[in-house]
């Protein structure tokens, strides 16, 4: 019993200690398509995209690794992963849209999924997840989105969606320009193990930035080895158990079958 609340006693340090050692790498996957100069979303949608990236840093411990991927008629690595947010905020204050046609989201999350990969270099237990932004639809290049997706899964990267969407005055769902395919965005977070957002004003951005900077700081901060722990207290405990119901059993005590021949 003592080895058991040993054993809960660590449990309990591990999640602690893991919620404190808040590290990890996040990438920002941003498109820089064409429709994200629209003024729906105001002062435009890549600028309310920009302002709430920096809210989302605001939120995210110091101890995590930040890269910045765009993507529009074609992606680039604007930033591997660092812990330098300077290096992160000018990057993200220099974007622009592009003047050419074309989303190719699947793409972008490939690159950023190849610059978690390289981050990593030879070993994997360093967490990682991607936040993906688009307004549109992918307008296919290399890679679909659900390939990528699924090579996401495979290396236990969540990628989180945020779709930015316009509203009526009645508050129903219009896209003047760009219209973000919510089914793929869902099936993205869904098949990864993450969430979709959809965000169709620039305080409903900072909200969904800031949500996600508090979840990944717990979510990415928060290992298994606690489990286990957990398990081991479980195994001694019912151990403990066979062993004081086998001791509560007096050995001076006279058979019971022995007593009733003697009573005869």
């Amino acid at each position: 019993m003592a080895c058991a609340a040993v054993c809960l006693g660590l449990a309990f340090a591990q999640m602690r200690l893991n919620r404190q050692t808040t590290t990890g790498t996040v990438v920002l996957a941003i498109d820089i398509s064409r429709s994200m100069n629209a003024s729906d979303v105001s002062p435009d949608r890549l600028a309310a995209a920009v302002s709430a990236a920096h809210e989302f840093l605001q939120n995210l411990p110091p101890g995590f690794e930040v890269g910045l991927v765009t993507f529009g008629e074609e992606s680039r690595v604007a930033v591997a992963p660092t812990a330098s947010r300077t290096t992160l905020l000018d990057a993200l204050d220099a974007l622009a849209t592009r003047s050419e046609p074309g989303t190719v989201i699947g793409d972008g999350l490939s690159m950023a999924i190849d610059s978690i990969v390289a981050g990593r270099g030879g070993g994997s237990d360093r967490r990682a997840a991607i936040v993906l932004l688009t307004d549109g639809r992918d307008s296919g290049r290399t890679i679909s989105p659900l390939d990528a997706a699924a090579r996401a899964k495979s290396l236990a990267i969540p990628v989180f969606t945020v779709a930015i969407s316009s509203s009526a005055p009645n508050g129903s769902p219009i896209t003047p320009v760009g219209a973000a395919d919510s089914d793929v965005l869902q099936q993205i977070a869904e098949s990864t193990d993450a969430k979709v957002f959809t965000a169709g004003s620039a305080n409903e951005l900072d909200e969904v930035y800031a949500t996600l900077g508090s979840h990944m700081s717990y979510e990415l901060a928060v290992g298994n080895r606690a489990g286990l722990f957990v398990f081991a207290a479980l195994v001694l405990t019912l151990v403990s158990a066979v062993l004081v119901l086998l001791g509560s059993r007096d050995p001076y005590a006279e058979p019971t079958s022995r007593k009733r021949s003697r009573q005869r």
